[in-house]
């Protein structure tokens, strides 16, 4: 399990996509994540990003194989615009 309990966002502004999501799992080389836990998340002055990044990725770069999946995912906290996630 992942948990993430507690985390202030002040600022943020990432132009590059790829890099974008200020809360980002990217599973590569057959793993898996699930059951991952956002709670009490303070978000303030996000601008052209997303929030949650989740990605099932193979790089040839930086992976020997490819993610299996991401399940499970809850989110707690304030009210998020869902375009932005």
């Amino acid at each position: 399990m992942l948990k993430f309990v507690i985390q202030n966002y002040l600022e943020y502004d990432e132009d590059d996509v790829v890099a974008e999501g200020c809360m980002t799992i990217c599973v590569s080389d057959n793993n898996m994540a699930r059951n991952i836990s956002y709670t009490d998340i303070k978000i303030e002055n996000i601008q052209e990003v997303r929030i949650f990044n989740f990605e099932v990725c193979f790089s040839e770069k930086y992976s020997a194989a490819s993610g299996r999946k991401i399940e499970n995912i809850t989110y707690n906290g304030p009210y998020v615009n869902r375009f932005i996630i």
